[in-house]
Formats: C-alpha cells, structure tokens, sequence
C-alpha cells in the first residue's frame, strides 16, 4: 500500500513539474508556489495540494485554448474560409509548430491570441477607413 502512495505521489510531482514547464513558469515562480504551501520542495507537497496545483494549472492552460480557438475562428469568417473545429486546430498548431493544440504552451498560445488579434482588429480599422475614403469619393462625384 504504501510503494503504492509513493507510486501516486512520484506520479503528481512529474506532472506537476510537466505543467510547470507548459506554463512557462521558472524556479523562482514554482519556488514562490512552494512558500505560499508552506513547503521548502515541490516533493513535500501533499497530494492533495498537487492535485489541486495541477487542477489550476490546467483550467489556464484550458482557457487560453480557447481564446485562441474563438480568436482564429473570428479571423477565419473574415475572410470568409469556412470554419470548423478541426480547421481551426490546426491553424493554431501551424502557428505554434506543433502537432497536437494540447501541446502548446500558454506563453506560445498568449502569443499567437495577440497576434490573430492584432490582425482582426487591423483589418477592421483598415475597413472602417475604407468606407470612409469611398464616402468621400461618393460626395465629390
């Protein structure tokens, strides 16, 4: 039994540390994590602390998935290519250069959600400013 909590435990920490390095977050970050636990190493977390680190960690990398999947979903109606989930998926992953959407880092996703919507919002100033330039012409004419 007790090989078998060591087993969970050893278990937790390796994905503790795998999201750490999803996440993008150093040692002095993880260290920070450690001290407001009251621990001096991720190994004496328990693992209910593990899990609820690992639960957390996942809902931000969750939620910046899916930014980034409604931000290329906007940028591919405006230019009118049709949208699905998969197309959208592997835009992302094309963007980012790796094969699977889950295995993006956040600080990779936060980048590619700014730039699709940098260029959403460029394409909207570029239009509104289009209409105005073809309101005058109509006036002059």
């Amino acid at each position: 039994m007790k090989a078998k909590k060591q087993h969970t435990h050893a278990k937790l920490l390796r994905q503790y540390h795998a999201m750490c390095r999803v996440l993008g977050i150093g040692p002095d970050e993880r260290k920070a994590i450690q001290e407001s636990y009251g621990v001096k190493s991720s190994a004496e977390l328990t693992d209910s602390q593990l899990l609820d680190l690992i639960a957390r960690m996942e809902g931000d990398a969750d939620r910046w998935r899916k930014r980034v999947m409604a931000v290329i979903g906007a940028y591919l109606r405006r230019i009118n290519y049709p949208e699905s989930a998969a197309t959208i998926k592997a835009v992302a992953c094309r963007a980012a250069g790796y094969d699977s959407i889950n295995q993006i880092p956040v600080s990779r996703l936060r980048e590619i959600y700014y730039e699709f919507l940098r260029r959403n919002r460029t394409a909207e100033s570029v239009r509104y400013l289009v209409s105005e330039i073809e309101f005058e012409l109509t006036k002059l004419n």
